[in-house]
Order: structure tokens, then C-alpha cells, then sequence
């Protein structure tokens, strides 16, 4: 062990591995249970604009997956342009489908409304991208915006009472906000040097704690999630499929709240304790 830290360096690059693979099992699970919960609507009698936004729904999950295996195979788990774009297709599907089951039960259309004001603001971050300023607070509006659509989402029949979880996490709207702002602040608090430096290393320290903390919040929704609008066998597949997932994104949230912590320690405090003595 280092005698400049409580741990050992690799340490928290063994726990990042552990709780990205964690937490990539975890949403394979939960991609699994909205297939097959989402497949089974489509043999009920619903009518064709209902099931229109379910073959949506379908294929919104297949990309899904597609992220969570490009993710995998990339070796890390980092917010890049290329996962900003990414994310904007797949909430492109969300919103749409949303629009559809609204129309088809006769819910209101203003979420999804606001889901699509939320995508125009996320592509504009990409006109924006060489003003610092401008673009994050672009991408702030889109989340935010993103989120509050996500809340509108036609639930019966499905399995997204989860909807405004993404990554599994119910608070990750709310970690990325949190980060963007700080790196504003610092942004805008730079001719100060020790205080644009607090808030921009603060940032991802704050933000992986929210995030893990969302994502303890939607594992245990899963794990206490009673599936009773289906079947009972078809109801015990997906609870199933849920509890594992529940319990994985659990774990992985606690590691992240760890690392938080670590995190924060190795880029906030010990430089600080360095540069006081």
C-alpha cells in the first residue's frame, strides 16, 4: 500500500472493471425482461398505432443493447460525444414510441412533446461544441428536458415504470446536471485557479455518487417489482429476469458510491493535504 493513500493504487481501477461489468449484466437483464414483456403485448389485442409503439419499443431495445455491448467492448465507461450521440438515437425511439402509446390509450402527448424539444436541444450541443459555455448548457436542457418526458411515459403494459432510469440508474439525469454545472462554474470561476479547480474535480466525484445512488434506487425497485397486469408464468419470467437485474444494479450502485469516494479523495483531497504541507 502507497504511504500517500488509504489504498492501493489499482485498487479503484479493479472496482471500476467490477462495477462496469456489474452494471452492464444488470441492464442486459433488464433489456431482457422489457423484450419479453414488450413481445407478449404484441400478441394481445391492442390496436395497430399501440402496436406500431411497441415494435418501436422492440427495437429501441435492441439498440440499447447494442450501446451496453459497445460500451463493453470499448474498456471504459466515459460520457463522450460518440455516447451523447448514441444516447440521442435511443431516446429518439423512446419519445417516439411514447408519442404512439399515448395517442392509442388517449394519455397526454405533452411528454413526449417535451422528449422531442429535449433531442433538438441535444443535437444543437454538436453547433455548439467550440463554445464551452453554450454547449453544455445545451446538453443541461436536453437531460433535464429528457427526463421530464421519460415521467409521462404510458406504463400499463409495460415494465417502464423504470422509464426515467437510464443505465439503470433513476437519479442519472439528475448526476449529469450536477456534473455539467460544476463544469460551468469552473468554467466561469477560472481567473481564480483554486476555485475552478475545486469545482471541476469535484464534478465527476458528485456525479458518480448521484448516479450510484440512482442506481441503489432502481435495484430495488426491481427487486420489489410485482408484475400483475401479466400471466402469471410470463409474470414470473419477468420478475425473475428483474431481481437479477435488481439485485446487480444494487451492488453496482454501492461500488459506484465507493468510488465516489475514492475518487474524490484522490482528486479533490490529497492534492489539497499535498499542497498544504
Amino acid at each position: 500500500m502507497s504511504g500517500n493513500s488509504y489504498y492501493n493504487e489499482n485498487s479503484r481501477e479493479r472496482l471500476n472493471s467490477i462495477s462496469r461489468l456489474l452494471l452492464l449484466i444488470s441492464i442486459g437483464f433488464f433489456i431482457a425482461a422489457s423484450l419479453i414483456n414488450t413481445i407478449y403485448t404484441l400478441t394481445a389485442h391492442y390496436s395497430g398505432l399501440f402496436k406500431a409503439g411497441d415494435i418501436i419499443v422492440i427495437i429501441f431495445d435492441i439498440f440499447y443493447a447494442a450501446i451496453i455491448l459497445s460500451i463493453y467492448s470499448s474498456g471504459k465507461f466515459d460520457i463522450t460525444d460518440r455516447f451523447i450521440f448514441m444516447s440521442l438515437i435511443l431516446f429518439s425511439l423512446i419519445f417516439i414510441s411514447e408519442l404512439l402509446l399515448s395517442i392509442s390509450t388517449g394519455s397526454t402527448i405533452i411528454p413526449a412533446i417535451l422528449g422531442f424539444v429535449s433531442l433538438a436541444f441535444g443535437y444543437l450541443y454538436y453547433f455548439f461544441k467550440d463554445d464551452e459555455l453554450i454547449s453544455r448548457i445545451m446538453i443541461i436542457i436536453a437531460a433535464m428536458l429528457a427526463y421530464i418526458g421519460l415521467i409521462g411515459y404510458p406504463l400499463a403494459p409495460y415494465i417502464f415504470v423504470f422509464g426515467t432510469s437510464y443505465l439503470n440508474s433513476a437519479l442519472w439525469a439528475q448526476a449529469f446536471i450536477v456534473m455539467e454545472i460544476l463544469l460551468i462554474l469552473g468554467f466561469i470561476f477560472k481567473p481564480s485557479a483554486m476555485i475552478s479547480d475545486f469545482l471541476t474535480s469535484s464534478a465527476k466525484p458528485l456525479a458518480i455518487f448521484i448516479f450510484g445512488i440512482g442506481l441503489i434506487i432502481t435495484g430495488a425497485s426491481m427487486v420489489s417489482y410485482d408484475v400483475v397486469a401479466l400471466p402469471a408464468a410470463l409474470g414470473d419470467s419477468i420478475s425473475g429476469v428483474l431481481i437479477i437485474a435488481g439485485i446487480l444494479a444494487l451492488i453496482t450502485g454501492i461500488l459506484f458510491v465507493i468510488q465516489s469516494i475514492m475518487k474524490f479523495y484522490d482528486s479533490v483531497i490529497k492534492p489539497r493535504i499535498h499542497f498544504m504541507r
